[in-house]
């Protein structure tokens, strides 16, 4: 029952309709992990709207997703919550995502912010303080992640450590590093 409800929310999320917020945030709070992580989705589409939201809606949809973010303890709808921060956030999402960075979901959260960086407003320097510091990560995964947000924040800042993960040795890190130069 369970999957089929968080198939039903997914299908229901393509419409990114804001008359669907309140039952999402109900959601997102009691529902079986895979519906909490399909109302997070939800709610993370919302910011992707062909029709934007208005501000509105995305504080309540950011409020109900760092709020999920305080409680939430299954590893996957805290990747959903993670992502869906970074398509509806404003500034409380970016003080959660820096958060983040220091947790199992950094990747992820560094994804999210460079999402949330093509509004340059949100973008600060202890975020890119501790993606710079995550370009030494064990995992290419997470070398990659804030490679692509620091190419996001195009922040003069970040160009030494930039040139320094051009040495990466994984490909996909040292070409996301070349490219943020390039930027």
């Amino acid at each position: 029952v369970a999957r089929a409800q968080a198939r039903a929310i997914v299908v229901a999320a393509r419409t990114q309709d804001p008359a669907r917020l309140d039952r999402c945030r109900a959601t997102l709070g009691a529902g079986a992990a895979e519906e909490r992580a399909a109302a997070a989705f939800a709610l993370g589409q919302l910011g992707m709207a062909w029709e934007p939201p208005s501000q509105a809606v995305r504080a309540r949809a950011e409020a109900a997703l760092v709020e999920a973010l305080g409680k939430e303890k299954d590893a996957a709808v805290r990747d959903r919550v993670v992502e869906a921060l970074g398509k509806v956030g404003g500034r409380a999402a970016l003080a959660a995502l820096t958060a983040a960075l220091d947790g199992k979901e950094r990747a992820r959260a560094a994804v999210a912010l460079a999402a949330l960086a093509k509004n340059r407003a949100l973008t600060d320097g202890a975020a890119r303080r501790k993606l710079e510091a995550m370009l030494a990560d064990r995992a290419a995964e997470t070398r990659w992640a804030a490679a692509l947000a620091l190419s996001r924040y195009h922040d003069p800042a970040s160009r030494a450590a930039l040139r320094g993960c051009a040495r990466d040795a994984a490909v996909h890190v040292r070409a996301t590093c070349a490219k943020a130069l390039a930027d």
